[in-house]
């Protein structure tokens, strides 16, 4: 009898000791949970400012610059298809850079490409940031965080990814009004100026503290690893 429940202990050991590894359900919290929270940070920071708020500058900036409608359309326009070109170098960066040197630099991006936009004086200043920004920021963004977490998560990854993202659209609830108060307060060059502090103080520290490209890298297995949904 001892020999044929020895087995089933060693066996029961290993599932135990598999299910702490993986991040099973029933383990402890598993350490990629604080990256969706990272990638939640930033969508809703750095994302969101360039896709959500910078359209609320454009009648602050078109009067005290003399530009046209059109010409600081022209801008945002410039960013959207930047990005587009650049999710393709930023895919390659993923598999081989760290996540944490890509989100910080993302995050420290977005705060400088802010705080530039609080200096412009001529529409070209602004065409050279939007390019900057869309290149980093835009592209970087949305796609990093969804390339780090599927690395983290084989169960919930859907989950994973989609509460990260959502993160757009907190921070168009909470920062859209916030921006158009602070450019009624302050005006629209210190707004962007709080912005980027905004956008460092809130991504910047989980980035730094829990970014990584894989589980691997910290000694643990993707969540629900050898499990089925």
């Amino acid at each position: 009898m001892a020999d044929t429940k020895a087995p089933a202990t060693a066996s029961a050991s290993t599932g135990a000791t598999a299910g702490a590894n993986t991040g099973a359900p029933h383990g402890k919290f598993f350490f990629g949970w604080w990256i969706v929270a990272g990638g939640l940070l930033i969508m809703a920071t750095c994302y969101t400012v360039f896709v959500n708020c910078i359209p609320l500058f454009q009648t602050h900036i078109v009067r005290d610059l003399g530009l046209t409608v059109g010409q600081f359309n022209t801008g945002v326009s410039i960013t959207t298809v930047v990005a587009v070109f650049a999710s393709l170098v930023i895919g390659r960066l993923t598999d081989k850079c760290s996540a944490r040197v890509l989100g910080t630099v993302t995050v420290l991006t977005s705060s400088i490409v802010l705080v530039g936009l609080s200096f412009i004086t001529a529409v070209w200043q602004l065409y050279l940031l939007c390019v900057v920004a869309g290149m980093v920021v835009v592209a970087g963004t949305r796609l990093l965080v969804s390339v780090v977490i599927s690395n983290w998560f084989t169960l919930k990854r859907g989950l994973a990814v989609s509460i990260a993202l959502s993160g757009s659209g907190i921070g168009g609830v909470l920062l859209s009004p916030a921006t158009s108060a602070m450019i009624e307060a302050s005006g629209w060059r210190a707004a962007f100026l709080l912005l980027a502090v905004v956008c460092l103080v809130a991504a910047l520290p989980l980035v730094l503290a829990t970014f990584s490209t894989r589980p691997s890298d910290r000694g643990l297995l993707p969540y629900g690893a050898g499990q089925e949904e």
